[in-house]
């Protein structure tokens, strides 16, 4: 009889993923930056060295990453 723990108490789903990216130079590499992202299940992308930043080249992957983005490395890292 050995004990299982019960449902409350135990997660079987995997933790969350983050990726931070600090200052990526060209715009161009966001796109595929994301869509990669995206693809291995990244839940969160944070990028320093933006106060925004363009989507353009993800096609579509945006919808499933959550993407913030911050001025500074200092910023990023307190968030």
């Amino acid at each position: 009889d050995e004990a299982q723990p019960s449902s409350s108490t135990h997660d079987s789903r995997p933790p969350k993923c983050y990726l931070l990216a600090c200052n990526p130079r060209k715009s161009t590499n966001l796109g595929p930056l994301i869509r990669c992202a995206s693809a291995f299940g990244v839940h969160q992308i944070v990028l320093a060295g933006y106060a925004k930043c363009s989507t353009s080249g993800a096609h579509g992957a945006q919808k499933h990453v959550n993407i913030t983005s911050f001025p500074t490395m200092e910023q990023a890292v307190q968030y």
